[in-house]
């Protein structure tokens, strides 16, 4: 059989797949009862996976602030928190699978990852008797809809590798022809389910973003070769040559011969080679080169040139554009950010170096446009060719500074033989306040039996730039009698802790706001002193026995 025979062919059965989105599948849309439980499990799901995500961030904190026991304690908890949220995400997921019948090909197993941050994906297999599908919390962050959309999408391309229509599904971002079909098809079969009304409780954002990426997917098919410069932009000097890597890339089943790649530059700067005729590139597979930009020696700093790499092939092309900076020869970078009280002379600094290959004269000079007292007497400077110093200026903060205000002290070095070759950096003097800040009420939270006994605890930070000691308020505004002041001590800038209340309870069902007020005399930020939560109590069944409270 010819190849424009097997070509006509191909597309016949690719035709008859776009027309037949629904094509192993047997979903149907569910009652609204399953969507209620559904939209429990859901709950439940994100509940844990939030309490996951927060106790990995107060892990980090713990280790930030150099407190291995506490870091220990959330890491306990959090492992916690992914048993629970993976049992719960796989629940949902199997329920979804249930009760709008989505079927699966033979070896394929469907898990939830409360660790991955896309909606869910395919891991790329070549055993298609061994296909998994990921689920992921986004797909989990509206109701029934999104999540058996998402299911769908990712089952039609399990489907895809069962059936070996495409190599690589699900990897849209680096898609070969067959991986953007394979998308496309994809997406075709998630809208065709919104459209007859199985999944249109979703939110109509996701509907169109599902247009979006089908749209996207269908144009990308259209616009290969794909070339790509593997080094994006680069930063350069007058006098040099600069060697730009590429790759071309051919998306297609097919051989793409011959492919014509080109290169052309706003500034007619001279490359070499201009042009690489007659390249035979393999079916998904690449070329790689590199092409030479001359820098001429009259480049003014600052210039930025566009390089495009144009790959062409009949009537298919594609493009790409670098650009190439020119950097003045001296070269400053400031050394730090500083925190100064009202009244404080604190020291600024920047490195200095001389790039060019002789000697050099600049003129620094040292400004704010707040116009805070500077002393600063290194100027004119002499370096010799690749030398670096330190420059160093006094600045002092008034008295009368308005809080939180934030100055920036520029440095400017200018040659003295060019004044073009000039750099201008800034260092920001933040002034120093007392802020602490209600970040979460931990506990209680989720779900509780009535009565069962729970610790009240709020998690704050000191979000100012000194020591302070404080207060914190804790109460259930419905529930008389349930509020405490305890005195927290005093908390570093930047330190994260959580305050512990006397044990209590709650004795009637419902859903409760809970309430963490930070009291602090001078507080700089009254916006961050409060901080709600809610909790819901159950008339009577355990939660689970999982539970326990992080010390």
């Amino acid at each position: 059989m010819n190849k424009t025979y097997k070509h006509k062919i191909s597309l016949l059965i690719l035709a008859v797949l776009l027309l037949l989105p629904v094509a192993g599948f047997a979903i149907k849309k569910p009652t609204d009862e399953q969507k209620k439980d559904i939209q429990k499990l859901i709950n439940k799901t994100k509940r844990y996976q939030a309490q996951y995500v927060f106790c990995r961030i107060m892990e980090a904190v713990s280790w930030a602030a150099m407190n291995p026991v506490a870091a220990e304690n959330w890491r306990k908890a959090a492992e916690k928190y992914y048993e629970e949220a993976n049992k719960a995400g796989d629940a949902t997921v199997h329920k979804v699978d249930q009760d709008y019948d989505i079927a699966a090909p033979p070896g394929c197993t469907v898990d939830y990852d409360p660790n991955c941050d896309d909606y869910a994906y395919v891991p790329y297999t070549t055993d298609k008797k061994n296909i998994k599908v990921i689920i992921c919390p986004p797909a989990m962050s509206d109701g029934p809809g999104l999540v058996a959309s998402t299911k769908i999408h990712e089952m039609r391309h399990a489907w895809q590798v069962y059936q070996c229509y495409s190599s690589r599904p699900g990897f849209w971002r680096n898609c070969t022809w067959w991986g953007h079909w394979a998308e496309r098809e994809a997406y075709g079969t998630e809208e065709y389910y919104y459209d007859i009304c199985v999944t249109s409780d979703m939110p109509k954002e996701e509907k169109e973003l599902i247009k979006k990426r089908y749209k996207e997917h269908c144009k990308a098919m259209d616009s290969l070769p794909k070339p790509k410069f593997t080094e994006d932009n680069k930063k350069a000097v007058p006098n040099s040559v600069v060697t730009m890597n590429y790759k071309v890339y051919n998306a297609t089943g097919a051989p793409l011969t011959p492919t014509n790649i080109s290169f052309k530059d706003e500034k007619g700067w001279s490359i070499v080679p201009p042009s690489v005729p007659g390249v035979t590139i393999p079916p998904e597979g690449e070329v790689a080169g590199s092409v030479d930009v001359t820098v001429p020696l009259d480049t003014a700093p600052w210039t930025a040139n566009s390089l495009t790499i144009e790959a062409m092939c009949g009537l298919t092309s594609g493009s790409c554009t670098s650009v190439i900076y020119i950097h003045p020869f001296v070269r400053l970078a400031p050394l730090s950010e500083l925190l100064a009280s009202r009244g404080e002379t604190v020291e600024v600094s920047f490195e200095i170096e001389n790039e060019s290959t002789s000697s050099e004269t600049y003129n620094i000079t040292m400004t704010n446009p707040l116009g805070w007292a500077t002393t600063f007497t290194m100027s004119p400077l002499s370096m010799t060719s690749g030398e670096i110093k330190t420059l160093t200026a006094q600045v002092t903060v008034p008295m009368e500074i308005e809080p939180w205000i934030t100055n920036l002290v520029f440095c400017e070095a200018t040659a003295v033989s060019d004044p073009a070759q000039v750099n201008k950096k800034w260092v920001p003097i933040e002034v120093t306040e007392k802020d602490i800040g209600a970040f979460i009420v931990e506990a209680p939270a989720g779900e509780l039996d009535k009565g069962e006994i729970f610790v009240p605890k709020v998690v704050v930070r000191n979000n100012g730039h000194i020591d302070s000691f404080f207060d914190v308020f804790f109460e259930i505004p419905e529930v008389p009698g349930s509020g405490e002041t305890v005195n927290a001590g005093s908390l570093a800038p930047g330190q994260v802790t959580t305050v512990s209340f006397t044990p209590q309870s709650i004795s009637t069902a419902g859903t409760y706001e809970t309430r963490g007020t930070i009291i602090l005399s001078g507080d700089a930020d009254a916006f961050n002193d409060v901080t709600t939560g809610t909790v819901t109590i159950l008339p009577g069944s355990k939660v689970g026995d999982w539970k326990e409270i992080i010390k």
